[in-house]
């Protein structure tokens, strides 16, 4: 089984780092284009999903996936590829990036107490 994780987008840094790699700048790294970019991604994984009759199944904190993918192999007759998306959300630093006078995102700021 795969577990994605997408390690640059762990820290403020290496998300911003991620963006410039991106778009070749910090232009529009704003929260409007990056929760923009994040509904794009979901509405296309669930239209893939469902075009290939790939179920999507959202997670509780501390079930176990990893049984879950096996109970799914050990039910259903699969071919060789993705044959399950399984969605959680796992705890992160949250914060609050401070937006400068120019509009842009400055410094990072954590938010405290964590939610």
């Amino acid at each position: 089984m795969w577990n994605a994780y997408f390690a640059m987008g762990q820290t403020p840094g290496g998300f911003r780092a991620w963006w410039r790699q991106r778009y070749d700048s910090e232009e529009d790294l704003d929260e409007t284009h990056v929760m923009r970019m994040a509904g794009r991604f979901s509405r296309r994984l669930r239209g893939w999903a469902k075009a290939h009759h790939i179920p999507v199944i959202y997670c509780s904190p501390g079930e176990d996936k990893h049984k879950m993918g096996e109970e799914c192999l050990a039910t259903h007759e699969v071919k060789p590829g993705l044959f399950l998306v399984l969605v959680s959300q796992a705890p992160a630093l949250v914060g609050e990036a401070q937006p400068t006078g120019t509009g842009k995102l400055g410094q990072w700021v954590p938010k405290d107490p964590w939610p």
